[in-house]
């Protein structure tokens, strides 16, 4: 049994490292999505942005068969931080809140998963590192900070 049944994923600079070009994934996330999906958990992404964001990255094609909902702020009437995305997917997805892991690198992540009733994981890749205070992440109070998605996997994995 593992620890939750479905993990929701913000796309730019969190999931993909969009601030480098080409745009592409961050270190170890297609092993932690591939990993995860052979496992049966179900993968989502949510995202602030538009669906030509998600297109920039090159290999978006091959690795968007793993996810079972995307859903972008057009599809939606109030994005992040409103909890209505991680709402909408939960229903998607067919699982609870307590079932369900947001991973985000801002702060209007971590509070659309808590206003959801959904733990968090605030993601600090060395790509985002720069941009929190200890106090930041302290105000936050994600459930965990993450500085890989290969953390990820024990952490999930359990």
């Amino acid at each position: 049994m593992y620890l939750y049944k479905a993990i929701i994923f913000d796309w730019e600079n969190c999931l993909a490292q969009t601030r480098v070009h080409p745009v592409r994934l961050a270190d170890g996330a297609q092993e932690l999505i591939e990993k995860l999906h052979a496992e049966g958990i179900k993968l989502a992404i949510l995202t602030n942005g538009g669906q030509g964001l998600l297109e920039r990255y090159i290999d978006f094609d091959r690795i968007k068969p793993l996810f079972s909902a995307i859903l972008t702020s057009r599809e939606v009437e109030r994005p992040k931080p409103h909890p209505e995305g991680i709402e909408s997917i939960m229903g998607q997805l067919e699982v609870s809140a307590d079932e369900l892991l947001m991973i985000g690198d801002s702060e209007s992540d971590i509070i659309a998963a808590r206003t959801a009733g959904a733990d968090s994981a605030l993601y600090l890749g060395d790509e985002n590192a720069a941009y929190y205070q200890e106090q930041d992440v302290s105000r936050l109070n994600p459930t965990y900070v993450v500085r890989s998605f290969y953390e990820l996997i024990d952490l999930i994995l359990v």
